[in-house]
């Protein structure tokens, strides 16, 4: 199972219903689940939330989405974090 995206400050801040605290939260959930279901959670949130725990703007370009160039921390992440 794997963790939700961080979004960028600016989408965070636009009236749309999604933030970080609400992922935090939801993520929180998803490894309690993990842990009851005996899954393994793979928290790729940390791996791409900045200091201030939002995704970096050059991260995104709609502040959601992950640009070309990052789905490579993406899967370098899941690459070093599952079996093979």
């Amino acid at each position: 199972m794997q963790s939700i995206f961080p979004v960028t400050g600016w989408y965070a801040d636009e009236d749309n219903g999604i933030d970080n605290k609400k992922i935090v939260t939801y993520n929180k959930l998803l490894l309690d689940l993990a842990n009851e279901k005996g899954c393994y959670y793979l928290d790729v949130h940390s791996a791409l939330v900045n200091e201030n725990g939002v995704l970096p703007n050059d991260m995104s370009p709609d502040g959601i989405h992950l640009n070309a160039p990052h789905y490579q921390k993406w899967f370098h992440y899941l690459k070093t974090h599952t079996v093979q």
